[in-house]
């Protein structure tokens, strides 16, 4: 029935074998339907087989069986050799895309990445290395009215994951940023808003001193 719906929901053409059975039990959001459909196959112990557009569901064990390997181990690798983003920080992002099933190995002296996932997510994390590897530039902001060290935090927010760094200088005054460009104008608009002179109020005071004496005294005595 699940599969049924899923079906009429994305035009997919499902085939069950006979053996396919079970409860599903599931509270999704924003989720498409191959991704739900995936996840209801890593929760029932169950494989499936694309031909051509036709996605043959079966257990695990009859995939086992048909294929001589278990579903699980139908992942592929991918060596990304990187140009300009550092392998080691671009890795923490990875770890977010890939699934359960994946791997993500940092070769820090050679700044490669090995990837190693069912092909789905290996895909979006090619296509995410693919935007973000790519050339940097190195701005110095020179603060004339904030403190560096104070905007620093608002700034990081702004840096690109696995690609921009940033560092104070104190004695200076100054931010030293390296990221993409697009984030440079972003981190730029940021300093400018903030950088300002505070609000100052004029206040002007006129002491007047005055000494009475008798010409001055009036009325009647």
């Amino acid at each position: 029935d699940v599969l049924m719906l899923l079906s009429k929901k994305s035009g997919l053409n499902f085939v069950a074998g006979r053996n396919v059975s079970g409860r599903v039990t599931m509270f999704a959001k924003d989720l498409d339907v191959w991704e739900a459909f995936e996840r209801i196959v890593e929760a029932n112990d169950l494989a499936y087989e694309l031909q051509g557009s036709v996605v043959n569901v079966m257990t695990a064990r009859d995939y086992e069986l048909l294929y001589g390997q278990k579903f699980q181990d139908r992942k592929e690798r991918l060596v990304v050799p990187l140009r300009y983003a550092k392998a080691a920080a671009l890795a923490t992002v990875l770890n977010q895309l890939k699934s359960s099933l994946g791997a993500v190995v940092v070769d820090e002296a050679t700044n490669t990445l090995i990837l190693q996932d069912v092909p789905t997510p290996l895909k979006e994390m090619h296509q995410v290395i693919e935007q973000l590897d790519r050339p940097t530039e190195t701005r110095i902001y020179a603060f004339n009215y904030g403190e560096a060290e104070k905007l620093q935090e608002k700034i990081q927010t702004f840096l690109t994951p696995g690609v921009g760094s940033l560092s104070i200088d104190a004695r200076t005054n100054a931010a030293v940023v390296t990221d993409l460009r697009e984030a440079l104008r972003r981190i730029e608009q940021v300093i400018q808003a903030f950088d300002r002179p505070e609000g100052e109020v004029l206040i002007e005071a006129k002491l007047i001193k005055v000494e009475l004496t008798d010409s001055e005294s009036l009325g009647v005595d």
